[in-house]
């Protein structure tokens, strides 16, 4: 029985949610933080009070930072987390807000080593098939954050016209995606196997072999 590979699950550090917090102020923003026990924390964010040493600016530490704001510093990393995933959690209910006017809003789905998530934000231009996007803001979520445009859809219904990015770490394999064509072609994959977004070792040994005698 063939197994089953375990999705890779990120356990991020706090720096991690310190570094996207403090790199995307505008997200920050986005939340109503008057009644939050966070509202300090999440104040010095987006003034972005960065420590200044020698020649060079730097995030502080979280000891730093938890003597500055004068709280615990498993209070700091206990609310720069909470910070992080509400707003995930804003993205997910009101996208819009993470458009400009003028730009286009697209759902853009990431895969890494098995693991999943989703985000949804605006582009002045569309990006294309192979393109790279760094998006360190997902990087505590899921464990990375340089990806690969690897299908674009276009979903058209009666409310309108949404698009939706599939982003992989995996570098863009152009021979892989021809001999996924062919095998599909030939009836060798099902059309499930055709668009899937994270295929295993094992399947790709799998085209190649289809291939090797030609």
């Amino acid at each position: 029985m063939k197994k089953q590979r375990i999705p890779y699950e990120h356990k991020a550090s706090t720096r991690e949610y310190l570094v996207a917090l403090s790199s995307f102020p505008k997200y920050l923003k986005l939340l109503h933080s008057n009644d939050k026990p966070y509202k300090g924390l999440l104040d010095w964010l987006i003034d972005k009070r960065i420590i200044k040493y020698e020649s060079y600016e730097r995030l502080p530490s979280i000891k730093e930072l938890s003597k500055t704001l004068n709280l615990d510093a498993s209070r700091v990393t206990k609310y720069l987390k909470i910070i992080y995933y509400e707003i995930h959690e804003l993205n997910e209910n009101e996208p819009r807000l993470f458009c400009k006017e003028g730009q286009i809003l697209c759902d853009l789905r990431f895969f890494y080593l098995g693991a999943y998530a989703s985000f949804s934000v605006g582009f002045d231009v569309l990006p294309r098939v192979d393109e790279q996007i760094d998006f360190y803001f997902i990087k505590p979520r899921i464990g990375s954050r340089c990806f690969h445009v690897d299908k674009i859809f276009h979903d058209m219904s009666d409310t309108g016209h949404s698009i939706m990015l599939s982003l992989t770490s995996d570098y863009p394999n152009t021979y892989l995606k021809l001999l996924k064509e062919k095998a599909y072609i030939h009836r060798q994959i099902s059309f499930g196997e055709l668009i899937g977004l994270d295929h295993e070792y094992e399947f790709e040994e799998k085209l190649i072999n289809y291939n090797r005698n030609l």
